[in-house]
């Protein structure tokens, strides 16, 4: 028995030598994309970190579950904050000074609230909206407060549909 302990030992120690010694090879999904111009140069002490904080309604109610986040012309694909609503709608985000934000920052929901004359999309199987406003970030102001009526925002928002 002993023997067949050591021969076992043996061919496990070999397979481990074998395995370490063969490259692994890593699929990456997606590709970092630098910004399509050269960001100014800033220091931490440059970077301020924004809190955002609000509610979101459709027809006067709160939406729970939506998924409110934060994202930037200057990072292309790049979902800078995402945070879910609870409480009746309410929400929490931050820019954080991991990304460059000076200027201003575009916070986008996806929901299916009605949005008053604009018609969901037809043929969908799963119609839903995209509603984008676009925030001023102010160096001074770390705090900002932005409540929003899905009902009411047309001009922000597109019909999609996800099938």
């Amino acid at each position: 028995m002993s023997l067949i302990l050591k021969a076992a030992l043996a061919v496990v120690l070999l397979l481990a030598v074998a395995d370490a010694s063969v490259h692994h090879r890593h699929q990456k999904k997606g590709q970092y994309q630098r910004p399509g111009h050269d960001l100014p140069g800033a220091s931490l002490e440059d970077l301020v970190e924004t809190h955002i904080t609000g509610k979101i309604t459709c027809n006067g109610n709160g939406v729970d579950f939506v998924r409110p986040y934060l994202h930037s012309d200057l990072y292309p694909r790049t979902i800078i904050n995402i945070v879910k609503a609870t409480d009746g709608g309410e929400y929490h985000l931050n820019t954080g000074i991991l990304f460059d934000t000076r200027g201003s920052i575009d916070l986008t929901v996806r929901h299916q609230c009605r949005i008053e004359e604009l018609p969901p999309m037809k043929g969908c199987a799963v119609p839903y909206y995209t509603t984008t406003i676009t925030i001023p970030l102010d160096p001074k102001v770390n705090r900002i407060t932005r409540n929003l009526e899905l009902f009411e925002m047309k001009r922000d928002s597109t019909a999609d549909c996800l099938y």
